[in-house]
């Protein structure tokens, strides 16, 4: 292929073309197919490009971040890039691989139903947090969406 595309002075679309006319019982291959292998034996010396090595962790980076989650386990991932000057992806990485999952806080909407379930809830939650401003953290929010306030 790379001879047909010297023979076509570099000209991949001749290239293509000739290609197919010497060879007509294969595979003719675009225009784009020999552009893309002479790209990448100009730039990497080889007829593919080289993949890229996943990017090293610096354990110094991980303890960085899961103190800056622990710290505040309602921050953001962009939050964490910029405090910490981490890439987005970076930041995400190490928090997967340590198994916390971020997420975004969304509004429910609550039925008229339960209104006075709801109510009763709130103003616990609301005495209970200023005798214990931690108790948020000993609930276990979920986003199951069927319930029941009875026993069954």
């Amino acid at each position: 292929m790379m001879l047909i595309l010297g023979e076509c002075n570099r000209n991949a679309r001749e290239a293509a073309n000739l290609y197919a006319a010497k060879y007509p019982e294969r595979h003719h291959p675009s225009a784009q197919t020999f552009y893309s292998i002479e790209k990448n034996l100009r730039s990497y010396g080889e007829f593919q490009k080289k993949r890229r090595s996943k990017p090293i962790t610096i354990e110094g980076n991980v303890v960085t971040v899961l103190a800056h989650v622990e710290e505040n386990l309602h921050t953001s991932i962009r939050t964490i890039s910029v405090d910490t000057g981490l890439s987005k992806s970076s930041a995400h990485r190490i928090i997967r691989k340590n198994n916390y999952h971020p997420y975004k806080m969304s509004k429910v909407h609550l039925r008229e139903t339960n209104s006075q379930c709801h109510l009763h809830f709130i103003s616990w939650l609301v005495i209970s947090y200023e005798d214990n401003p931690e108790i948020l953290n000993y609930i276990l929010w979920t986003d199951e969406c069927k319930f029941s306030w009875s026993n069954q």
